[in-house]
């Protein structure tokens, strides 16, 4: 039986990298790849000492920041992107809501006589 290896870089924890042997496969790479950053001396020692609280590496801290960062900045992107296609259509359509309608609306919540959301007309 041929035996290949294929890196795991989801296990990997600072420089240590893990292989997982899967009999018989062909050798797969992995969707990721290395990017340096530069970072001031001070951040670095920071991540080094949040690392070692949370029992977590530099490197996974460093990920999962970009990640997270990149889904709040998408995220918002969305947001505008929506907003400006609102702002498109009434510009077009001229529909929308009176102010002291969406008041009146606001108000009621959670209130015995709650009134349904009011349509754009």
């Amino acid at each position: 039986m041929e035996f290949e290896s294929e890196i795991d870089n989801t296990a990997s924890m600072g420089n240590t990298d893990y292989y997982q042997v899967i009999p018989g496969g062909d050798f797969m790479q992995s969707n990721t790849k290395p990017m340096a950053i530069k970072l001031p001396q001070q951040d670095r020692e920071r991540l080094q000492k949040l690392g070692e609280a949370k029992k977590r590496s530099a490197h996974w801290l460093a990920k999962e920041a970009i990640s997270q960062y990149l889904d709040r900045e998408e995220a918002a992107e969305r947001f505008k992107q929506e907003s400006l296609d609102r702002w498109e259509e009434y510009c077009h359509t001229g529909k929308s809501v009176p102010h002291d309608v969406v008041m009146r609306w606001l108000e009621s919540w959670g209130t015995e006589n709650e009134l349904e959301a009011p349509k754009c007309g």
